[in-house]
């Protein structure tokens, strides 16, 4: 991990997409005890034996304790961004990955009633126009064979 609250100066970078072009940039806070950029919290000098030594030491610890405050205020802030931005990644994954499962672990039987279904209207399709045409014109066409016997009483062809 890296240490955001320590003397030295270091940021966290964290990339949301691949390209680097959406990030958040995390800066430390010095949180160290007995330095002027940090707590600023220094031991009493002589045990807290006049009024001065404790209002100065009642002053430092206000100072300190806003200091946490705000930096954990900030801390949070960036949790709640990155635990946002990968609630949304993950459930984005989630949906193409059941997407895609769809797509590939098509049902078989569903499609081969759909395949039947597009057969018998392709083959109906082709038998409506010709129901209508003339009967020279049947005779022509190769997927409709003219009888070969002659009509009689007992069958009716069309004309």
């Amino acid at each position: 991990g890296t240490n955001l609250i320590g003397q030295t100066s270091i940021s966290l970078v964290v990339y949301f997409n691949e390209s680097q072009t959406s990030k958040l940039t995390i800066t430390n806070t010095n949180l160290s005890i007995n330095t002027s950029t940090g707590l600023s919290v220094a031991v009493a000098g002589n045990g807290f034996v006049s009024d001065t030594d404790i209002n100065v030491a009642v002053s430092q610890l206000s100072t300190a304790l806003s200091k946490l405050r705000t930096t954990s205020s900030s801390f949070g802030n960036n949790t709640s961004v990155i635990q946002t931005r990968d609630d949304f990644t993950s459930s984005l994954i989630n949906t193409l990955q059941t997407a895609s499962d769809n797509l590939v672990l098509a049902d078989t039987n569903e499609e081969g009633a759909n395949l039947q279904a597009l057969q018998a209207r392709n083959s109906l399709g082709r038998c409506v126009p010709a129901a209508s045409a003339s009967p020279d014109h049947i005779a022509t066409m190769p997927s409709m064979a003219r009888p070969t016997r002659q009509p009689d009483a007992a069958h009716w062809y069309p004309r």
